[in-house]
């Protein structure tokens, strides 16, 4: 389900990521926020990982924990 279609071409574009925080091996979890959506930043040669649970362009909850699933 989507919640703006910038976020679904940034999702597209490979901007944000759509993983569980265990699954993502090539690149440091940036902050402690529980969520299932990831801004990827490249930084020198590799990647980093920052979770969100808001979407970045229209402000909804994105994350399950932010929707009131808890899993």
């Amino acid at each position: 389900m989507s919640c703006c279609i910038e976020f679904d071409q940034a999702v597209r574009d490979g901007m944000i990521v759509y993983s569980a925080p265990q699954e993502i091996t090539d690149g440091p979890l940036m902050n402690d926020i529980l969520s299932e959506y990831f801004l990827l930043k490249t930084r020198d040669g590799g990647y980093s990982y920052y979770a969100i649970n808001y979407c970045p362009f229209c402000g909804k909850p994105r994350s399950a924990s932010q929707q009131g699933f808890s899993g």
